[in-house]
């Protein structure tokens, strides 16, 4: 993806760098974005609130051209470890590599490995990935019953307002 190339090409050590659909992002944990480098265009997109950072920290890149970006991130990185690492997407159990497992490191394919998400061990990423859909469950069940109390005191409120109009409907005009 690039990740790694722009990381090292610009010497980016006080950051963490990772991949995003369509490009790379230069950022912290609370916020990772703080810059975005477009893969396609090779666009350096500062943060919509953070727009200074970008030249403040990083002026090389902002002084990078288009192509330059655009040939770091369309090169695949090298690594020289692969270390398997686990984590959950959808329902499964998938498999990533890293050069260092843990947070804050990244995995070979761009990805933030959070503590709660990732692990070298499968195990202990079927308990995160179980504890976490109980509690998507939980919560889903808890709204389909506030909707549907919901729903019953609306169609009570139309019952209610049919009457009316069928009963106003009747009056006679004296």
């Amino acid at each position: 993806m690039g990740w790694k190339n722009i990381q090292q090409a610009f010497e980016i050590k006080r950051h963490i760098v990772t991949a995003y659909p369509g490009g790379v992002a230069i950022g912290t944990a609370s916020i990772p974005n703080l810059i975005q480098i477009d893969g396609q265009s090779g666009t350096v997109m500062p943060h919509e609130f953070w727009p200074m950072f970008a030249e403040n920290q990083y002026p090389a890149i902002q002084a990078a051209g288009a192509q330059e970006l655009r040939e770091l991130i369309s090169t695949p990185d090298h690594f020289d470890i692969f270390i398997p690492v686990y984590t959950f997407e959808h329902g499964k159990i998938i498999q990533r590599f890293c050069e260092k497992p843990g947070y804050p490191n990244v995995t070979h394919d761009g990805h933030l490995m959070h503590e709660n998400l990732y692990s070298t061990e499968y195990d202990l990423v079927l308990q995160y990935a179980q504890r976490i859909i109980n509690l998507e469950v939980k919560c889903a069940k808890s709204q389909v019953e506030k909707l549907e109390d919901e729903l019953g005191k609306w169609r009570d409120k139309l019952t209610e307002v049919t009457g009316l109009e069928k009963s106003l409907g009747s009056e006679q005009r004296s």
